[in-house]
This record gives C-alpha cells, structure tokens and sequence, in this order.
C-alpha cells in the first residue's frame, strides 16, 4: 500500500507542476529601445519606426549596434503589426525608452498615440516622450549623447534635464494624466537637431555632424499641438509650475556686456496669486529663492555688496522675461 501511495503522490504532483508555456526565448525577440510615430501627409497613414537593439556575439563587434525598421498603416497598431514582415523576431515593447512623435501628428492630434500606447500592456507607463521637429525617422539613427543606442542616450539625457530645465519631463503617465484634466494642457518635451561642420585639411574633405539635443517644449490645447516654447520659455514654465528647484541663469557683467556672469538659482518656489478687475482677470506670479554667483568672467572695480545688488537685479530682469 506504501509504494502504490507513493506512486499515486508522484502521478498527482507531476500533473500539478507548473511549465513555461508562453516561454519566449530572447533570442526570438526583437527590443524596442526607441520607436518613432509620423504621419504620411498624402496617404494620412500612420509610418511607424522603431529601433532594435542588435545582439551582440562574446568576443565579437558590431559597426551598427542598432536595427531601424520602418513600416505603415491606417493606425498605428496597423503599422506596428505591418512591422512582422520585415523583422525577424517578435517586436517586444518593455525596454523601450522613448516615444518619439513626429510635428505632423502632433498637430493632427496625439489621442491615437495616447491610445494605442496607453493600453499596451508591455510598454511602462514611465516611458519618455518627445515631440520632435520634424520627422521622427530621422531621429532614431542619430547620434545621441555618448551612447552608440540612441535610445539609451535619451534616457540618460532625461536623467540630467533638471540641471538646465530647459526642457520637460514628460512621459506617459504623466501626458495622459493631464490630457484627462480640464485646467492643464500637455506640454511635452522637444527635440531638435544641432549641425556642426568638420574640416578635415582640403575644403571638399568637411562634412556635417548631426546632433540630437533636448530643450524646448510643444505645447497643446487639448490632443492638438499649437506652437513651441524656447528653451528660456520652458525653463520659466518650470519655474511657475515648481517643476525645478535648481538652475543656470547667466547675465552681462556689470560695465562689460562682452563678459558674463553665472548664477546658480536654489529652492526656487513660485507663488500665483489672482484677481479680477473691473470684470477683467489678472493673475500675479512671484518667484523667491535664493542664488550664488558661481563665475566671473571679468574684474569690476564694485564692492562686492554693490557688484551682488547689480547681479541680482539683473538676474530678476532675465526671470521675468523668461517666466512671462
């Protein structure tokens, strides 16, 4: 009777023990690090890109670390689909790092990307996302930062936004949370590119250098885009929505405007105060905080409380036309 229990409890666990059957191998998927969404003014498809990490072999190395594909659709998820007949592996979505969308479907409306994107259940809600000048396309096999994987770079350009705050963070959550909300539009981050011609010895040797760089922001009422902000525009919108507590500003030196001074602003918080007059609304913003001069770029014959009451009205001029 022992060894027939024994085989029964056997027979019993083995049909109870878990398996790996939506096991996906990784070397059967393709990860998304970055994907890009245009729109063909012609055809109103949607053209969908996305970059795709190569495997790399131990003990081998690769010029193009990356894959760019490309493909179209009606909607975005038709495009996405559309991408299976010229990959060779099953697009996975949880690495991505960014969602770049091209001007021209930013203007159009972004709802679809919010929808397709939002309820993918792969792709993390902390995603970034940027709205690029331009197409998307070209972005995607640019350099970015120090990083071969562009995708990977903007991430890392991301994590050290705060120290200029001329851009914006912003990512899924944070879009469709305020795309919900009636007393805040989008605002989402820019990008652009920054060309650089290099000479090397005979004229016809030169040729340009492409570069990613983040700042600026688009700005939406409701799903549409209706303009951008500069870099400075944006850096004031942080400081009025207490987006930033640290930050540059550089000014003329007193007596000298070919030289600058550099001031780092600290717990800079931002106060709204409104009203309305005569039946008309206006509404006062106060910035406080405080501020260090962190270089000179010139000598000046100012006492220092003299030279730091000039540096400091001039640093307020610069807020207030930044932040107004």
């Amino acid at each position: 009777m022992k060894k027939v229990t024994a085989v029964i409890l056997i027979v019993i666990n083995t049909l109870l023990l878990t398996g790996c059957w939506g096991m996906r191998e990784i070397n059967e998927l393709g990860l998304v690090m970055a994907v890009g969404i245009d729109k063909d003014a012609g055809s109103n498809d949607y053209i969908v890109t996305v970059q795709i990490a190569k495997p790399t072999v131990e003990g081998t190395s690769k010029v193009n670390k990356v894959w760019i594909g490309t493909a179209r659709g009606k909607t975005i998820f038709d495009a996405v689909r559309a991408l299976a007949q010229i990959s060779s592996r099953r697009i996975m979505w949880a690495h991505n790092n960014l969602i770049i969308i091209g001007e021209a479907v930013a203007r159009d409306g972004i709802l679809p990307v919010i929808d397709f994107f939002s309820h993918n259940p792969e792709v993390r809600m902390q995603t970034f996302v940027v709205v690029a000048k331009g197409d998307a396309k070209q972005y995607l096999a640019s350099a970015s930062g120090l990083d071969e994987i562009s995708g990977l770079g903007f991430r890392e350009m991301y994590r050290y936004e705060l120290l200029t705050a001329k851009s914006v963070q912003s990512n899924m959550l944070r879009i469709t949370r305020k795309y919900f909300t009636e007393d805040r539009q989008p605002v989402i981050a820019g990008i652009d590119f920054e060309q650089e011609v290099i000479k090397a010895g005979a004229e016809s040797a030169k040729h340009e250098i492409k570069t990613i760089v983040l700042g600026g922001a688009a700005v939406f009422k409701g799903a549409k885009m209706i303009g951008w902000l500069s870099p400075d525009e944006t850096r004031g919108l942080a400081w009025i929505r207490n987006e930033t507590a640290t930050t540059l500003v550089t000014v003329p030196a007193p007596g000298d405007e070919n030289r600058s001074v550099s001031v780092e602003t600290t717990k800079v918080k931002a106060k709204i105060e409104t009203e309305v007059n005569d039946g008309v609304p206006a509404i006062t913003i106060k910035l406080s905080g405080d501020a260090r001069i962190v270089e000179e770029d010139s000598a000046t014959d100012l006492s220092i409380d003299e030279f730091k009451a000039v540096i400091e009205k001039l640093v307020e001029e610069k807020i207030a036309q930044m932040s107004g």
